[in-house]
């Protein structure tokens, strides 16, 4: 990659090896924050899984080097697809209702007006 820090916060949760992943990585953690929660955000969501046990062996052990296991976890995203239920339906039926409705009230109001302004 030709920018050392965009390829760093994606070789750090990468099986990648090599002076070169190294070296990306570590200008990833230097510039990324202060904090360890401040870099873990600023890695892609993809990446930030719920358990270490879901990175490959290098990343476990480098997400481990740098100090931000704890951070990695505890501010996932990486949560269970959500599925569509049908207690959902109602509420798609009742926002549907209620734009339908506000363009009905719209289409009535314009009418209202152009018979106002054109006798």
């Amino acid at each position: 990659m030709h920018d050392p820090y965009e390829a760093g916060r994606y070789w750090l949760a990468s099986r990648a090896q090599g002076a070169e992943v190294d070296k990306a990585v570590n200008d990833f953690f230097r510039r990324a924050g202060v904090a360890p929660r401040q870099i873990v955000a600023q890695l892609p969501r993809a990446v930030r899984l719920r358990s270490l046990d879901g990175y490959p062996e290098a990343a476990r052990l480098r997400i481990e080097r740098l100090g931000l296991a704890d951070a990695i976890t505890r501010g996932s995203t990486q949560a269970p697809a959500a599925r569509l239920s049908w207690s959902d339906v109602p509420r798609g039926v009742v926002f549907l209702l209620i734009i339908l409705a506000g363009l009905a009230c719209f289409a009535v109001g314009l009418v209202q007006i152009g018979r106002w302004l054109l006798p």
